[in-house]
């Protein structure tokens, strides 16, 4: 069910207190997901705000209230649409936001065809909510020694 009271706006992480609410974010909802894995070795969770502003990824947001409540980021490559990371604040589990962005995403990059994702591959509810929107399983990998990562696709068109 998504919350009627989301406004996705795009976030420009040149301005220093956008990027810096979006660090904190991305550091409480990675460090959730680090439980669920077993794993501190989550890239993301360890981001300095340079590594994250130089990303060169499109970042969307999900504002709940005003409150900065998730936030998406992809790269477009040629016809992939390449999501990078995908976080919700953990007060805001399962009220649609991640769903929401996933499905802005998707929409943004009108010249994909393809659609690729990846998540802690024990992070049940990621993994459920991409399952959900239409993506395919793909594999696993060991993407550093204890972390194991599940990749998925979706085709957009043909």
């Amino acid at each position: 069910m998504t919350d009627a009271r989301i406004e996705l706006v795009g976030l420009d992480l040149a301005d220093a207190e956008v990027a810096a609410r979006v660090l904190a974010l991305q550091r409480r909802a990675y460090r959730v997901e680090s439980e669920l894995v077993g794993s501190d070795e989550i890239p993301p969770l360890h981001e300095s705000l340079d590594e994250l502003v130089a990303s060169g990824e499109t970042f969307l947001g999900a504002l709940v209230g005003g409150q900065l409540a998730g936030v998406i980021a992809w790269r477009l490559d040629g016809e992939t649409l390449d999501i990078h990371r995908l976080v919700v604040e953990p007060a805001y589990f399962r009220r649609g936001i991640g769903v929401a962005l996933v499905r802005a995403a998707l929409a943004a990059g009108p010249a994909a065809t393809l659609a690729i994702v990846q998540t802690g591959a024990s992070n049940e509810p990621a993994r459920m909510l991409y399952l959900g929107e239409g993506f395919e399983h793909v594999d696993e990998i060991e993407a550093a020694p204890g972390l194991r990562v599940a990749r998925f696709r979706k085709l957009l068109r043909s």
